[in-house]
Formats: structure tokens, C-alpha cells, sequence
């Protein structure tokens, strides 16, 4: 009897992601990144770059955030080759302000030969900077 293994597409992958991180909020939040992310990510802000410890950072200040005020929409996905772009929409309320934080941008994500995400390049680097830095997240140089 010959047995079939589902291949989930990357596009499946970072929907599931989000899915868990900020909708259903299963599993640990480091686990789900770090079985998403390479150790050497490069998350590009501009000229800078956010470490994978920073986006965990970020990750947890949206997950913090009242799940009724907390919105995930992806859109416009493309997957071409070892790339995915879609449009993200993140709506959450900072736990510790209680202020709205909304970052809407189109993100380009690579992956490596073992499905881990390698390089995230968002569109406008303005929006994600403003985000970070108001959770009191360093962005590297």
C-alpha cells in the first residue's frame, strides 16, 4: 500500500504561521518562529535589519495585544520558485499603551532548500520601523 505525503506549498506554510501565532494561538511563540525562520534570517528594514530576537519581540507584543482588537489579513499571495509575496495587514492594540498599531505592507519572503525563510523584505520599511521602535524593539544597523 503506497502511502502519500501531503507537500504544503510556501504559501500554505506563512498562512499556517500566522494562523497559529495570532488567530488560534497555538504553540509556543519562539517555537513557531524559529520552525518558520533560519537562524541567519535577514529581515531587512530599509538599511537595516531586524534580528530573529527582535521579531520574536515583535511577535510577542502582538500576541500580548486583546485578541478582539487583533486583525491578520493576507492577501495578493505569488509564489514564485523559492519566493513568496503577499500583502500583510496587522491591526493590534499594544498591550502596555493600549494605542492601535496597524502595519499594512507587501512582504517578500525567500526560502532555503529546507523550507526555512531566509530573507523577509518588507515594501515599506517606514511602516515596519514605526511598529518596532513604538514596542521598544532595536533595529540593527
Amino acid at each position: 500500500m503506497a502511502t502519500s505525503v501531503a507537500i504544503r506549498s510556501k504559501t500554505d506554510v506563512i498562512q499556517e504561521y500566522f494562523r497559529r501565532q495570532y488567530v488560534t494561538e497555538e504553540g509556543d511563540l519562539e517555537a513557531n518562529l524559529r520552525a518558520l525562520v533560519s537562524d541567519d534570517l535577514v529581515y531587512h528594514v530599509g538599511d537595516e535589519r531586524l534580528s530573529v530576537e527582535g521579531l520574536l519581540k515583535l511577535t510577542e507584543g502582538i500576541r500580548r495585544s486583546p485578541k478582539a482588537d487583533r486583525v491578520v489579513e493576507m492577501t495578493d499571495f505569488e509564489e514564485r520558485d523559492d519566493q513568496v509575496s503577499f500583502h500583510l495587514r496587522i491591526a493590534f492594540r499594544d498591550a502596555d499603551t493600549g494605542v492601535l498599531k496597524v502595519n499594512e505592507n507587501d512582504h517578500l519572503w525567500r526560502f532555503d532548500a529546507a523550507g526555512k525563510v531566509v530573507d523577509i523584505r518588507p515594501k515599506d520599511a517606514e511602516a515596519i520601523t514605526s511598529v518596532v521602535k513604538g514596542l521598544g524593539i532595536e533595529i540593527e544597523k
